[in-house]
């Protein structure tokens, strides 16, 4: 079996609310990291995590991965997704004030992580994102990413990460490339990838509730297809 030690998981996360009271002493507590955390506490990858709530934020941020000592990255951006002149972008609240804050374009995700360095793949764990065309927001040598075609319980969601990452740097080796990743991804999108097979379970359907969208690299096109799981109602 092979080990996530290797692996760094750069976790971006926005605030999941913006009812702030600031004069009180209050802080937004809810986040995805104790979930993540518990996946390198079990398994020995890295986590790096950053709260961003503005664009420069995200900037400095990926900006930064470039010059990490690290192997092996994924990065994982989590926050509401909201539609914006057609777009879904991701939503970034400031506790420092009370306005609606910033949103997180695709065209800002996919400039700043081409600066980054090499990446394997990105999680982006926000509503509706993956009606994004992956072009607008995956760096071109990025060899695949996960994202959601419509609204999703974050909790749920997030299990679908952990597994997702642990399917292909675990139980499986590190893919080579896109379409590798997308090979072990199908696979293992039908059993829970335990030894007896009699505690085999189908986790098809948990994809196709979260309508799942899988994008994979097509190595040394500049071009990805993607396996879609659960279809948007028209």
């Amino acid at each position: 079996m092979a080990s996530l030690k290797d692996l760094t998981i750069f976790l971006f996360e926005s605030a999941w609310t913006d009812d702030f009271k600031e004069e009180e002493g209050y802080l937004p507590q809810a986040s995805i990291l104790p979930y993540v955390k518990a996946l390198s506490e079990n398994s020995g990858c890295n986590i790096v995590y950053r709260q961003i709530r503005t664009e420069d934020d995200f900037k400095t941020w990926a900006k930064a991965i470039k010059n990490s000592k690290t192997g092996t990255r994924v990065v994982w951006i989590a926050g509401h997704g909201v539609e914006s002149e057609g777009i879904i972008k991701i939503r970034m609240p400031d506790y420092r004030k009370t306005s609606v804050g910033n949103l997180l374009s695709p065209s800002i995700i996919k400039k700043w992580l081409g600066t980054s360095g090499k990446i394997d793949g990105i999680i982006v764990d926000s509503c509706s994102f993956g009606n994004n065309d992956a072009f607008t927001w995956m760096p071109d040598d990025v060899m695949w990413s996960l994202a959601y075609k419509a609204s999703v319980n974050w909790t749920e969601s997030v299990f679908f990460g952990i597994k997702t990452i642990e399917w292909l740097y675990e139980r499986n080796d590190h893919p080579k490339n896109g379409k590798n990743a997308k090979e072990i991804f199908e696979r293992c999108l039908l059993t829970g990838g335990y030894r007896r097979k009699e505690d085999q379970f189908s986790l098809k359907e948990f994809g196709e509730s979260l309508k799942v969208i899988f994008t994979y690299g097509i190595q040394g096109s500049g071009y990805w297809q993607a396996l879609e799981y659960g279809k948007s109602e028209t």
